[in-house]
């Protein structure tokens, strides 16, 4: 493989792991898991505050 190919591979992973990471960050702030990358519940739950 030559150094160029291996720049561009270098350059789109790094892209796809920049996307996940924002997919993930939207996840962690808004409780939805419906990202293009990351598939999680529908709706994650609060934790319990509350304490006993």
């Amino acid at each position: 493989m030559d150094i160029e190919r291996a720049k561009a591979i270098k350059e789109v992973a790094k892209e796809i792991i920049s996307t996940a990471s924002v997919d993930l960050k939207y996840i962690e702030l808004t409780g939805y898991g419906n990202g293009e990358f990351i598939d999680g519940p529908a709706r994650l739950m609060a934790p319990d505050t509350k304490k006993k």
